[in-house]
């Protein structure tokens, strides 16, 4: 006896994909803020009028200990950079797309209760709405 093979033809529908929406605000995680020389963090933020901050810790790794003040010790030149509620916060001037930076610094308790200075320098990619 011969086998028989049937034929099946199956049709596809692909839907198109919606295409992504890009976060309004990332920060990818860094780390060092601890150190002499500070952390290097980078921010990409879409320039809706918002603001886009960075949460520091003085045990980053378990997110405990959040910094209980810091100060701006450079300024953003293309946006406000200031330490609100225990985070780093950077809001883009109205219009401005492209580099900027600021540095900061923060104090929080680290691992053993002693107190940490954190420092950190944030390069900011700002992209149009």
């Amino acid at each position: 006896m011969v086998p028989r093979f049937r034929v099946v033809m199956l049709t596809l529908s692909l839907a198109a994909a919606a295409p992504a929406v890009a976060q309004r605000c990332q920060v990818p995680p860094f780390s060092g803020a601890t150190s002499p020389a500070g952390a290097t963090a980078t921010m990409r933020v879409v320039n809706d009028g918002e603001p886009c901050s960075i949460r520091l810790f003085g045990v980053p790794a378990e997110r405990r200990n959040p910094a209980t003040d810091g100060t701006i010790t450079r300024p953003a030149k293309h946006g406000r950079a200031e330490f609100v509620d225990g985070r780093l916060q950077y809001t883009p001037a109205a219009g401005f797309t492209g580099e900027d930076a600021f540095s900061a610094q923060a104090h929080a308790i680290g691992e053993s209760r002693t107190p940490h200075l954190l420092k950190v320098h944030v390069s900011v990619q700002v992209v149009p709405r």
